[in-house]
């Protein structure tokens, strides 16, 4: 959370939503520094940045449940042909990328970060299957946890392959259209773009915000407070059409790292373990926990 002293300067705010037994409720606090003055709520559009990685940790875990996949389908599988896989004894695994012991580095090394109009947008699908082709991984899979956006920007487009369409395409029509999360998206509406909080910087001055073109998976979707709620409410929900796998999501762990699961994070607080996932992009910071035994959640 930002001290409260930054918390009162104009151009900088914060929504958080609780989901409880008791009912959801949304708290909002100074302002979102748009033109247009509008206020913060539950509706307005925020980057959720790395928590994108929780989806894409359900998106597997649901196409694991449909018998689509396997968590142990080596990633090579997917990969257009001519495109090689790096591998140091046994071959990374669809399961190995999302939970981030694949043994590829954090971000590809042929990310150049001068380049225009962003580092992102312009780095584009081809460089990233080019720089797999030709890059010599340090440790075999499963050796050690190193967080990896790459790894998991990999493990989106590779689903997506598999579905044989774009991945916000596929993640909508499997995730977010079944859980009525409307307003988290990759692109945005016309009417998303009037509800966007814009980002700041430490100084408080209005940044722009890098677009993911080929690491979709790893940090770029929008999304609101309430849509979150939604979300985290789902997996409290037996009657949710993505029960079966919500549970396999976060039940997975890595057996490298116990507090890895698909996508998620899990922390031990007192007798209880906690899921959740933080993000930051420019300009945003974002975060969704729940505990899974009082079913409370919070966005």
């Amino acid at each position: 959370a930002l001290p409260p002293d930054r918390m009162r300067q104009k151009g900088v705010g914060t929504v958080v939503g609780v989901d409880e037994p008791a009912g959801k409720r949304v708290v909002a606090h100074g302002r979102s520094g748009a033109s247009d003055g509008r206020p913060l709520d539950g509706d307005t559009v925020f980057l959720i940045g790395s928590v994108t990685k929780v989806f894409t940790g359900l998106l597997l875990a649901d196409m694991v449940q449909r018998g689509e996949v396997r968590l142990d389908d080596p990633a090579a599988a997917y990969l257009p042909t001519g495109v090689k896989m790096p591998q140091r004894g046994r071959p990374v695994t669809l399961q190995d990328l999302s939970t981030h012991v694949s043994g590829l580095p954090s971000m590809p090394g042929n990310f150049d970060l001068q380049a225009r109009p962003d580092p992102y947008a312009a780095y584009t699908t081809e460089q990233l299957y080019a720089f797999l082709s030709a890059y010599t991984p340090e440790r075999e899979p499963g050796k050690k946890w190193v967080y990896s956006n790459l790894g998991v920007s990999l493990l989106g487009q590779l689903l997506a392959n598999r579905a044989g369409k774009p991945y916000e395409m596929l993640l909508k029509e499997r995730v977010l259209a079944p859980l009525g999360m409307h307003d988290t998206s990759i692109e945005i509406t016309p009417d998303q773009a009037r509800r966007l909080a814009p980002g700041h910087d430490r100084y408080l001055q209005p940044v722009k915000t890098w677009e993911m073109a080929a690491m979709q998976g790893s940090g770029s979707l929008r999304s609101t407070v309430n849509d979150m709620l939604t979300f985290l409410a789902a997996y409290f929900d037996e009657d949710s059409p993505l029960n079966a796998a919500m549970a396999r999501q976060w039940r997975i762990r890595s057996p490298t790292r116990a507090s890895q699961a698909l996508g998620w994070g899990i922390s031990p607080v007192g007798n209880v373990e906690v899921v959740g996932h933080r993000g930051g992009k420019e300009g945003y910071r974002s975060a969704a926990v729940f505990d899974p035994t009082t079913k409370r959640g919070l966005g």
